[in-house]
């Protein structure tokens, strides 16, 4: 049986972990000459949630940092944080020449599986963050319901490489 992988999908959240599976995926890509994207998603905020529910249609998508009360302007926020997200991963995707970015907006799990979907890559690559017990109970685990779910091949690992 021959493995070929041509493309590979990286969930980045920016955290340690996240870093050390790109490197991971690198290493991989370039020995399969393989093109990689890198992915963020933008978690969507409380407020988007009663926005779209139809609760309360007057609150913004973000509130500024810092401040009381909700301003005009706080619906600006979500456009630059993408935008600010999508330097950063091509700042981490640095000279490996096949490499792409997608800044997604929404829930984690299902958006990560929804490019899953659109991407069609031969294998992800993830790193656990290692919680157990009633922190792993209450928050879940993206790597595990992407184990659980995805129609490609997921890589998981824990911890560092090196």
């Amino acid at each position: 049986m021959e493995i070929s992988v041509k493309r590979i999908l990286v969930p980045i959240d920016f955290s340690t972990h996240s870093v050390t599976a790109l490197k991971f995926a690198k290493t991989i890509g370039s020995q399969f000459d393989a093109e990689i994207e890198l992915v963020h998603v933008v978690e969507r905020s409380p407020y988007e949630v009663y926005q779209k529910s139809g609760f309360q249609q007057s609150v913004p998508l973000y509130e500024p940092i810092g401040s009381g009360t909700p301003r005009a302007e706080s619906a600006f926020i979500i456009r630059d944080l993408l935008e600010e997200t999508r330097t950063r991963l091509r700042d981490l995707a640095g000279k490996y020449e096949k490499s792409q970015v997608e800044v997604l907006h929404g829930h984690v799990v299902e958006e990560l599986l929804g490019q899953i979907d659109k991407y069609r890559p031969d294998l992800v690559i993830i790193c656990t963050h290692g919680w157990t017990g009633l922190k792993h109970l209450v928050m879940g685990s993206v790597a595990e319901k992407l184990v659980r779910m995805s129609p490609a091949p997921v890589l998981t690992f824990r911890g560092e490489l090196e």
